[in-house]
Order: structure tokens, then C-alpha cells, then sequence
């Protein structure tokens, strides 16, 4: 009686040991409530396995797991997919319904996400996707995207779902967006999209390539960039290197912000272009920023018809506040700076070296 009271309590404190089920025991379509090791693939044509259990761990155990659905978690709280592979729909071929801490790691997913109300996924050491799927993140999603690889047509975040991606390698040839709910942050790594659009959209010490990025608050600070073409309420550039490119940046939508501290070089057009029509409802500051070799391959105008080939070039309505102080321009193609006589505000303290025009509607 002592024998069993004992074996009773250990029980009770430690849990049953129960292992983990074998590939063998595993059906296409199962309903997986204790944790699982693959030990051969699993190729299903609609459902590959449904995850309806707290806590359990899907080792794939450098297995593939293929399926229309080759995965879905619903319901249930920390459930962790290793080690192998899962290749399913370009949409939806992973779905997450309100799951809680729920980690993907070592594992490649050929195959689009969709979460509905998955907060904190994480994906660690992934590689995901292809140039046709579509990842979508929403209902109160929150995703975490660390030292991993990140491919598709589309990656989304929507109502409410903040997804943040570090140190990654991220492409995605059409839209990386997220909708006046979410958010979007880059920090480190590799980012490259045709496209980016959001609410709140921060990148910060990331190399990165785009046509376009447009948000109402935008941040980018310690990153190197290319060029491209900027719309946003709010933004703040702090502190980047932006080279080698067409357009340069060239911001088309402000309202208020501040570009400091960055260097703009080698660039076909201006290192940094404003071309508004429309006034500005708050104050822009352009201050400390370094132009050089920029303009030597001029193939942009601005909405008046200015040809772009200065080191910064500014095209708005007059009656703005945008401050222009201690910038330091060099060997540019034409002009420093260019800029219509009375629409900037000339904070003083801009440098012109060896512009062929000096400087217009600025002093230096």
C-alpha cells in the first residue's frame, strides 16, 4: 500500500512520462494531442496534421510533412515544430486559428502562413516561403522573425497584429505591408520588396533595397539603403548611408519630420529629393547630412520640370517650414543644393565644395 501511495505521488508531481507517437502511428489528418517524432515523411493530399493539444512539440526529425493544409494549430498554447520540412499551399498551406506561443525552428516551410490570432509565433532559424506565397498575420497576431530566411509575394500584417523581423534575410517581391492596427519592424539583416506600406513601419541597422515605402509614421536609422520613393505623415531618417541608385530618396508625401546625420553618394539623380505639391502641414528639419558625387546620370524632374541632379533638391510650395541647416555637399554634378527661392528656410551653416553651380535659394 506504501508502494502504490508513492508511485501515486511521483505521479502526481513529475506527470506521466507518455514518448512521443512514431511517423508509424501517425495518419494523414490526425488530431495531434501529445507530442509527435517523425521518424519517415508524411505526404497527404488535403490535411497533413491538426495540432489540437497544449504543449506539444512536432519533431519532424528531418522529415517533410506535405499537404494541401500540411499544418493547422488551433486552440492550444505552446506548441513547438522542428527539425524537417513542411511544404504546403502558397496560401494557407500553415494555419494558425488563436494559438499562444507557438515556435518554429530549424525547419524550412514551403508554404504561405496564415495566422488568425496567433500572438506571439515565433519562427527561429526558418526558412520560409517562395516567390508565389502569401503570409498574412491577423485578428490580433503578434510574430516574431529571427535569424531566419523570409521569401514570397506578399507578407501582411493586419488589425492588430505588430510582426517584427530581426537579423533576417527578407524578399518579397510585391507587398510587404500592414494595415492603421499593426505594425511593422526590421531590425538587422537583409530586406528587399517592391513595395512596403504601413501604419508604423521602423527599419533600423538593416541593408535594404525598395521602389517604394510609404507609412504614416515612418523611422529608418543606421541602415544602409539604396534610393527610393518615399510617402509618409511622420518621418524620421537618422544617421544612414543611401547610395547607388536611380531616383535617390525622393519624398513625394510629408507632412513633418526630421533626415539628420545621413550620407547620400553615388547617386543618378539628387542624394535626397522633397518634390511636393502640396504645402507642408508641420516642420521639416534637414540637418548635418553629407551629398557627394550625386546627379551624373540625371534621369528625374521634379513637378515643376527641373531636371534632379544636385546633391539635395527641394520642390515644394512656398509658405512651408522646412529648415535646411549645417549640410555639407561635395563634387556633385551641378548644384549642392537646389531649391526655389523663397519656399525653404535657410538655417545657415551649409557647405558647398566643388558643385560646378554652387547653390540656388540656399546659402552656402
Amino acid at each position: 500500500m506504501r508502494l502504490l501511495t508513492l508511485f501515486a505521488a511521483t505521479i502526481a508531481l513529475f506527470g506521466s512520462q507518455t514518448p512521443p507517437a512514431s511517423a508509424g502511428t501517425v495518419q494523414c489528418g490526425a488530431t495531434i494531442t501529445h507530442s509527435v517524432a517523425l521518424t519517415a515523411d508524411l505526404v497527404c493530399a488535403d490535411v497533413g496534421l491538426v495540432v489540437a493539444g497544449n504543449g506539444v512539440v512536432v519533431d519532424l526529425g528531418g522529415h517533410e510533412l506535405k499537404a494541401k493544409t500540411a499544418l493547422l494549430v488551433k486552440d492550444v498554447r505552446r506548441t513547438v515544430v522542428r527539425n524537417g520540412a513542411i511544404t504546403g499551399d502558397n496560401v494557407g498551406g500553415v494555419k494558425l486559428e488563436n494559438t499562444l506561443r507557438t515556435t518554429f525552428s530549424n525547419a524550412t516551410i514551403a508554404a504561405g502562413i496564415a495566422g488568425t490570432g496567433a500572438r506571439n509565433t515565433l519562427l527561429h532559424k526558418v526558412t520560409q516561403g517562395n516567390w508565389y506565397t502569401q503570409t498574412l498575420f491577423s485578428e490580433g497576431s503578434s510574430v516574431t522573425v529571427s535569424e531566419s530566411s523570409v521569401q514570397g509575394y506578399s507578407f501582411r500584417c493586419y488589425t492588430s497584429s505588430p510582426c517584427r523581423i530581426d537579423n533576417s534575410q527578407t524578399q518579397i517581391s510585391d507587398y510587404l505591408n500592414c494595415d492603421e492596427d499593426s505594425s511593422l519592424t526590421f531590425r538587422g539583416g537583409f530586406l528587399n520588396s517592391t513595395w512596403m506600406g504601413c501604419t508604423n513601419l521602423t527599419i533600423r541597422g538593416a541593408r535594404v533595397y525598395s521602389y517604394q515605402v510609404g507609412a504614416v509614421n515612418l523611422t529608418i536609422t543606421d541602415s544602409t539603403l539604396d534610393g527610393f520613393i518615399v510617402y509618409a505623415t511622420k518621418l524620421v531618417v537618422l544617421r544612414n548611408r543611401f547610395d547607388v541608385d536611380i531616383t535617390g530618396m525622393m519624398i513625394v508625401r510629408l507632412d513633418n519630420g526630421v533626415i539628420r546625420g545621413n550620407t547620400f553618394s553615388n547617386m543618378a539623380s539628387a542624394g535626397l529629393t522633397v518634390n511636393l505639391d502640396t504645402p507642408l502641414a508641420g516642420r521639416v528639419v534637414v540637418e548635418h547630412n553629407t551629398f557627394t558625387a550625386n546627379g551624373f546620370r540625371p534621369s528625374t524632374w521634379d513637378k515643376g520640370g527641373n531636371v534632379i541632379d544636385a546633391g539635395a533638391h527641394f520642390y515644394l510650395p512656398s509658405g512651408g517650414d522646412l529648415v535646411v541647416r549645417d549640410n555639407h555637399s561635395a563634387d556633385n554634378h551641378a548644384y549642392g543644393y537646389w531649391a526655389q527661392p523663397g519656399t525653404v528656410v535657410d538655417g545657415g551653416g551649409n557647405t558647398s565644395v566643388n558643385n560646378p553651380l554652387g547653390c540656388l535659394g540656399i546659402a552656402c
